[in-house]
């Protein structure tokens, strides 16, 4: 699978040709995200600044049909990775830094 179809599967966001989508952070959906405290992020996996994690995405479980009755109506577009089957005794920590622009996610040990 290339760099382009693997992004394009996943839906992120990339530079280059074509031109990368646009997030849409203007609308009042993810201004709603946004006053939940839930943020979105757009990794631009073809930036030299950029590591990305693939197994951690692609090779966990899909657990959504086993959370939501209807998830394997939906799981070719939406994906809910359970962390600790990845890495028990792990959970993900995010650290966003908007005025620079950037994200850093990490599996830290559980307290």
């Amino acid at each position: 699978m290339t760099l382009r179809q693997d992004t394009e599967r996943a839906g992120i966001a990339r530079c280059g040709s074509p031109p990368a989508p646009e997030p849409s952070f203007g609308t009042h959906f993810f201004r709603d995200l946004t006053e939940a405290q839930i943020y979105s992020v757009a990794v631009r996996l073809d930036a030299e600044s950029s590591s990305f994690n693939r197994d951690f995405f692609y090779a966990t479980e899909n657990a959504l049909a086993r959370r939501l009755p209807t998830g394997a109506e939906v799981g070719a577009a939406l994906r809910l990775i359970e962390v600790a089957a990845y890495a028990p005794g792990r959970h993900l920590d995010v650290i966003m830094d908007d005025e620079r622009g950037e994200t850093l996610a990490y599996l830290a040990p559980d307290a």
